[in-house]
């Protein structure tokens, strides 16, 4: 909105301007009529710098209204994103996002991090290729960097000793 102090100053100096137009008839010496309209100039450019500021001020509100509805929209966007995702339990103790089977669409299955989606950010949770020591695979957030043991338990491939067999060669 624009400034009612604004407004208020531009039209007190606008009527203010107007009687001194008025009076200005009624004086017969140059010097009068000279300061009167000086007097005059003075009380028009302090209506023009009013309403100046004025305009200033609302075309500056404007532009944060504009802002506002672009973020209120941005956020109804985000809360539409976060509803495709639902909490998972993982593994025991280990929750993360999982996306809805109906809101997928062309999406493939995927975890995100549950840290991030409280602060309102899906992130998807990527493998780090190595197994945790209870031999679950190890994803982690690439947002927040937290890792999550998840998944089914991968057997290490255990390497079977050949018999009679030396590191140096020898029997």
């Amino acid at each position: 909105m624009v400034g009612i102090a604004e407004i208020k100053a531009g039209l007190e100096s606008i009527k203010l301007a107007g009687d001194i137009a008025q009076g200005l008839g009624a004086l017969t010496s140059k010097a009068d009529r000279e300061a009167k309209i000086a007097e005059l100039s003075r009380e028009i450019a302090a209506a023009y710098q009013s309403v100046a500021v004025a305009a200033l001020n609302e075309a500056t509100m404007l532009e944060e209204n504009q802002r506002l509805k672009r973020e209120v929209a941005d956020l109804k966007d985000n809360r539409a994103e976060l509803e495709k995702y639902e909490l998972l339990e993982a593994a025991r103790g280990v929750f993360v996002r999982s996306i809805k089977e109906s809101a997928r669409g062309i999406e493939p299955p995927h975890w995100a991090c549950d840290t991030c989606y409280r602060e309102g950010k899906i992130r998807v949770l990527h493998s780090t290729g190595k197994l945790s020591h209870t031999r679950h695979t190890v994803l982690e957030c690439t947002g927040c960097g937290r890792g999550y043991n998840c998944g089914v338990p991968r057997e290490i491939p255990r390497v079977q000793r050949q018999p009679n067999y030396s590191v140096f060669g020898e029997e």
